[in-house]
């Protein structure tokens, strides 16, 4: 009889590459996400460089017997889906690549634990009880982290300093902390080599600054909240484009998650805090395309995107008004393909969130102070394509994806014709061969490609945008049959009308 076998290592490979940013960075950033989630006051990072050691404590829930049992095994987590912003110990397990041996230590209802881990070739991570050497106080959990090479990044005090500042960039910004105080009561402390960390402004230094309320409708409530500001000399890559944070952990910055890409975007920054989009943070990818966690997910980034857009204008930063004149021309390009992609879901399931039309696929986004709204509450009855309010009547609409205000009449059709889900936006990459690529709903047209110069010289732009998005959604469609998605995606374009 066989048994199947799991190569651990590769796994935690796969695992670690699922991150932008490096390996260091990763264990860094979710270990202390975890320690937030057992609802840490105080976190404590130190470093060793004699042991080469780095020790993560916090005065958190700490873990019984049972939960540090299970903190070993791979893909077990004691949260819910959307609870919390850490990943289920994703950060600790990596560490196994990196460690010759991880100490556990926790202490919860007057008991202390500790257990040793390190991984042992491919196959084997085998973990044991040890004594408590006192680490944490009344309770809480410490993490040890024994490194293999003794000049890694862990062991410097301003890679963890600047790790810690940009990943939980709103924990330090006075501004903004103020807002999780529903979810942070006392704040949350840092605390490197017995040195604190003291607050710091995101936007510090900026020559004007202007406020971002994230709204939902006409409602005075906000569901984020955070600001842009400008600055004399350009920002430096990392401190470019918006910062979008969910509990005070950043999960999104720059400019392309937000579809915009305007010329002076190195003279402007932002920061805003969305706690409701930790729903959305799903691990599994069936549950984020087809239920509504992918539509809540869009519909607040364009709620994001909007009020972003709103503010460049004002400003009148270059590119604004031209990328609005060109988001206008191609408006009914937009919608052709959306409706090519639409005719494809049925064949290829993975391209359903980008173009999900299912019938009572609108999402009403949790109002403040309406009883029953929430990331878990039950639908309320509606009409064909519409809402209903308690009293039975019809009322405004919100569309699942683009957000836009629609009237709905008795016999459900609307009176308004909604932005598509689709989105084409332009950027200028010379150091990039490709013709296009994907980010979010967002396809990203390439100017400075070859075909591009000469569709634009010979007016054939709108065959061009086709087959980008064609290529672009290719990937999404899957490796094994890319070659199908796009025969059947040229043959379903080219039997459609174009949209005037």
């Amino acid at each position: 009889m066989g048994e199947t076998r799991v190569d651990l290592r590769h796994m935690l490979e796969n695992l670690r590459d699922m991150y932008p940013g490096s390996s260091s960075e990763t264990i860094l950033t979710e270990t202390i996400a975890n320690a937030l989630d057992a609802r840490a006051e105080h976190v404590w990072i130190s470093t060793d460089h004699l042991t080469a050691t780095l020790t993560i404590a916090d005065d958190g829930c700490g873990m019984t017997r049972g939960e540090l049992e299970r903190f070993h095994d791979l893909a077990i987590s004691s949260k819910s889906r959307g609870d919390g912003i850490g990943f289920a110990g994703v950060g600790v397990k990596i560490g196994l690549l990196e460690a010759s041996e991880i100490v556990t230590e926790s202490r919860a209802n007057g008991h202390a634990l500790a257990t040793r881990w390190r991984l042992v070739g491919r196959r084997r991570a085998p973990w044991d009880w040890v004594q408590p050497s006192g680490t944490v106080g009344a309770r809480g959990t410490a993490v040890q982290i024994r490194v293999e090479n003794g000049l890694s990044e862990l062991l410097d005090d301003g890679f963890i300093e600047t790790v810690i500042r940009r990943q939980f960039a709103t924990l330090f910004d006075p501004d903004l902390s103020t807002s999780l105080k529903a979810y942070y009561p006392r704040g949350v402390r840092f605390t490197v080599n017995a040195r604190e960390l003291a607050p710091h402004a995101w936007g510090e230094g900026a020559i004007e600054r202007a406020e971002l309320a994230i709204r939902i409708g006409r409602k005075r409530g906000t569901v984020g909240n955070g600001y842009l500001y400008r600055v004399a000399e350009p920002l430096p890559p990392e401190r470019r484009g918006v910062v979008v944070s969910v509990f005070g952990k950043t999960i999104r910055s720059g400019w392309e998650w937000l579809g915009l890409n305007p010329e002076s975007a190195g003279t402007v920054g932002g920061i805003v805090e969305v706690p409701e989009l930790s729903a959305s943070l799903q691990t599994n990818k069936s549950d984020f395309i087809h239920g509504p966690e992918g539509g809540r997910y869009m519909a607040y980034r364009r709620l994001i995107q909007e009020r972003v857009a709103e503010q460049l204008k004002k400003w009148g930063v270059d590119g604004a008004r031209d990328a609005e004149s060109r988001a206008r021309s191609t408006r009914p390009h937009e919608r052709d393909l959306e409706h090519v992609l639409a005719s494809l879901a049925k064949e290829f399931p993975d391209v359903a969130l980008l173009t999900d039309t299912r019938a009572g696929g609108q999402l009403r986004l949790p109002e403040p102070g309406r009883a029953g709204d929430g990331p878990h509450a039950p639908p309320a009855r509606s009409a064909p394509g519409g809402n209903v309010a308690p009293d039975g009547e019809p009322e405004p609409a919100v569309d699942r994806f683009c957000q836009r205000r629609v009237s709905v009449g008795a016999t459900g059709k609307r009176r308004r014709h909604a932005r598509p889900r689709l989105r084409i936006a332009f950027e200028k990459r010379q150091d990039c061969a490709g013709i296009a690529r994907l980010e979010g709903s967002t396809v990203w047209i390439n100017e400075c490609h070859p075909a591009y110069r000469r569709a634009a010289a010979s007016r054939s732009t709108g065959y061009h945008l086709a087959v980008a998005v064609c290529l672009a959604c290719q990937e999404v469609a899957g490796p094994a049959r890319g070659i199908d998605f796009l025969k059947g995606f040229l043959v379903s374009w080219g039997q459609r009308e174009p949209d005037r």
